[in-house]
């Protein structure tokens, strides 16, 4: 089994038009709702390659509801953790003859101590129960960044593969916890950390 941890999942308002004229109204589109995020990407591919897996994450709200009904179409197994706030969504706008993709992303959600702790406890749960973990994606919130760093050492101590695949401000903190893979391109790294990239290399 592998568990993919998603903190700051995405629902995304597709928008479809066979072409786009910014300076007017555009007419017509066609609206797919879907479920985003890194870490959901991952839990699609898997399911592509006939891998069991399951999805955590946070879900909350209106938005939240769509995203839950979107991972069940999608057939993509998940477990959650309820949110006061909003799940965060995005309006994309997709221009098919020109092949070009425009994207509007609203703030993330914030997320309380309670939640993280309580996220935190069925993540252990659920490490347990899997052989690989990967955690994958931004965090919404500062309250929320210690849940990536927390999760690669409960891997760690329960012998399991651990994935990490993040950026921003917990991303130090998700290096000196010691992931088993880090996958992160250079401007990630390079905009998420003060150290530059022969240091790090040479740190982890």
């Amino acid at each position: 089994m592998i568990l993919t941890v998603t903190i700051n999942p995405l629902l995304e308002r597709r928008f479809y038009y066979p072409a786009i004229n910014l300076s007017e109204v555009n007419r017509n589109g066609n609206l797919i709702l879907k479920a985003g995020g890194k870490g959901i990407n991952v839990n699609r591919q898997l399911n592509k390659l006939g891998l069991k897996n399951i999805a955590l994450l946070f879900i909350g709200g209106s938005n939240g509801k769509l995203l839950r009904e979107s991972l069940q179409n999608e057939q993509i197994h998940f477990s959650d953790i309820i949110t006061k706030n909003e799940t965060r969504d995005a309006s994309i706008i997709i221009s098919e003859t020109e092949n070009k993709i425009y994207s509007f992303f609203v703030s993330n959600a914030e997320i309380n101590s309670t939640e993280v702790d309580n996220f935190i406890l069925k993540m252990e749960k659920m490490i347990s129960t899997c052989e690989v973990v990967v955690f994958s994606g931004s965090s919404p919130s500062k309250t929320a960044d210690i849940i990536f760093p927390e999760g690669i050492r409960i891997a760690n101590r329960l012998d399991k593969i651990s994935v990490c695949d993040t950026y921003g401000n917990h991303l130090e903190k998700c290096l000196e916890a010691s992931p088993t893979i880090v996958h992160n391109n250079a401007g990630e790294i390079r905009s998420s950390l003060n150290s530059n990239l022969r240091q790090i290399i040479r740190l982890y």
